[in-house]
């Protein structure tokens, strides 16, 4: 709802202009609220009871000129839209005020049309801008409520996918409030849930994590920390040096490491829960973070990390070769991005990173090689299971799910995978536009039963459950009219057929379109039909 303002010293403009905006059928707003001053003083007064949208004002009235109410207006409500009226053609002054915040300047001798126009200009101005202030204050609430979020996938980022950048990974710490250092290195460590023991229920786990966390802060006072939850088990912390010990990188690990039992019978004592870490023997750089996380996390789950609430420092314990960083390791780190890219039916990008692997297949170890088929099987069995009904399984070959012994080649093994994930991608396709076909049947029928209650976009959205623009888009897609020009053609149709084949009353007719006004009904038929609904009436008596 809008409120407008009009001040003029003649009494009749004052009156004539609220009729305007509130009795006149062709120009009044149903949202806007019309209110009188006769005088600047008066309007000011008013305006300081209560907030003005837009001011419709003469620009010479008795006790003010315009540019100075202009100023008095914007300092009591700085977002208000100030249209200026005057008898004179006096260009220059309509320059100045716009040039100081004026929305627009218009003559008295124009005509409604213009004057209105100016009006639902002014409105459509604020509505933006009120859109914009609240998607910006929204935005913003949000991204305070997902921080955490977000630097939790940043750093799930940094520890799975390539380096983005040392002035990427400025901006993303400083926008997501994160006191890291981009330019200093950082030590990695990485904790373990042993046993759950007497937790049982994910929340409470979820809570036990959050507590390990807190005790590790306490801890580690003298350092930067932020730590991340990778899974229901695992957690990494990503430590810079702070206060004293931020000059002397060469110790941050050290500090980190001494700690650690500190932390493990902490937990142990006050929660119950036993715990395991490796951390980095030093701290790295960060385009260094994603394989030391590989070596780190190998040595937590394999040789001596694998012992309850084991401490392993650095890789002198390792008992494997080294992991080393190279086209296949990289590939097989963005297996997840892949079941998102077939989860979302994105086939391009899906098939190109297929194509990488096909690529890759020569040169993998046989170890690597099944690693990485099973990991795609497994994945595509998920996503057909989860496809659209009991019988998804029939997109996989009874000898493509025995697995890749039944192929003679790994390019044939390939071939196989790939064809199951187009069946997938063909299937999701189809089942999209089944799904569109129906869902404008039950909008057309809903329409149709239902057509006497004034139905609007959002009625239709609301039955079937999505957003009034995007079901707009998905009826334009599948029928090729629009939902709003379908309305208008139901109603249209209905009326016709009523005016042709029963006696009833015009406005008894109008209601069972759902147009409440009879006025209105006569000037919404003649608009599509070229006839009100009693000339129809007369000529379809003499066909």
């Amino acid at each position: 709802m809008f409120r407008l303002l009009i001040i003029d010293d003649e009494p009749y403009i004052v009156s004539s202009l609220q009729r305007l905006f509130t009795v006149d059928d062709r120009y009044a707003f149903p949202d806007l609220d019309v209110h009188t001053a006769l005088s600047a003083q008066e309007a000011l007064d008013f305006m300081d009871r209560h907030r003005v949208d837009i001011v419709l004002t003469d620009i010479r009235l008795p006790d003010r000129l315009g540019l100075d109410l202009l100023q008095e207006i914007h300092a009591l409500w700085p977002r208000s839209k100030v249209i200026f009226l005057t008898a004179y053609d006096e260009f220059e002054f309509a320059q100045r005020a716009i040039r100081e915040g004026g929305f627009d300047y218009l003559l008295k001798t124009e005509d409604n049309n213009t004057i209105v126009n100016a009006v639902r200009l002014a409105m459509a101005d604020l509505a933006e801008a009120w859109e914009q202030d609240r998607i910006l204050r929204h935005a913003n609430q949000a991204i305070q409520q997902v921080k955490p979020l977000l630097q939790q996938q940043l750093c799930l980022a940094l520890i799975g996918d390539p380096f983005m950048g040392a002035s990427e990974l400025r901006c993303k710490f400083r926008e997501y409030g994160m006191a890291l250092d981009e330019e200093r290195p950082v030590v990695l460590t990485i904790g373990r849930i042993d046993t759950w023991g007497k937790y049982e229920t994910g929340s409470d786990r979820d809570l036990m994590l959050y507590a390990v966390q807190n005790i590790a802060a306490d801890h580690y006072s003298s350092l930067t920390l932020c730590p991340i939850v990778v899974d229901s088990t695992t957690f990494v912390w990503f430590s810079q040096g702070a206060g004293r010990l931020a000059a002397n990188e060469e110790s941050w690990g050290r500090y980190v490491q001494t700690s650690l039992d500190a932390v493990q019978s902490t937990c142990r004592r006050l929660l119950d829960v036993p715990l395991s870490f490796v951390t980095g023997e030093s701290a790295v750089a960060w385009h260094h973070i994603r394989e030391h996380y590989a070596e780190l996390r190998l040595q937590l789950h394999w040789g001596l990390g694998r012992r309850g609430e084991a401490i392993v420092v650095g890789s002198g314990v390792r008992e494997t070769t080294e992991i080393k960083s190279g086209p296949i390791t990289d590939w097989m780190m963005k297996l997840p991005k892949l079941e998102l890219l077939l989860e979302g039916g994105r086939y391009e990008e899906f098939a190109a990173m297929m194509d990488e692997w096909v690529q890759l297949l020569p040169a993998m170890t046989q170890a690597k090689y099944l690693e990485s088929y099973y990991n795609l099987l497994g994945m595509l069995l998920r996503q057909a299971n989860n496809a659209a009904g009991a019988d998804n399984l029939s997109l996989m070959s009874a000898s493509f799910a025995t697995g890749h012994d039944h192929y003679p080649s790994r390019d044939e093994a390939a071939w196989a995978l790939l064809g199951a994930a187009n069946n997938l991608f063909e299937r999701g396709a189809s089942g999209v536009k089944r799904r569109e076909s129906e869902l404008v049947s039950q909008i057309q029928q809903y329409a149709e039963e239902n057509l006497e209650k004034e139905l609007t976009l959002t009625d239709l959205a609301d039955f079937v459950h999505l957003n009034a623009d995007y079901l707009s888009r998905i009826y334009k897609s599948s029928t090729g009219e629009g939902l709003h020009e379908y309305l208008t053609r139901l109603k249209i149709n209905r009326a016709k057929q009523l005016l042709h084949e029963t006696d009833l009353k015009i406005q008894d007719i109008a209601c069972k379109v759902g147009i409440a006004s009879n006025q209105y009904f006569s000037r919404f038929f003649k608009k599509h039909t070229r006839l009100t609904p009693q000339e129809y009436r007369d000529r379809a008596k003499l066909m």
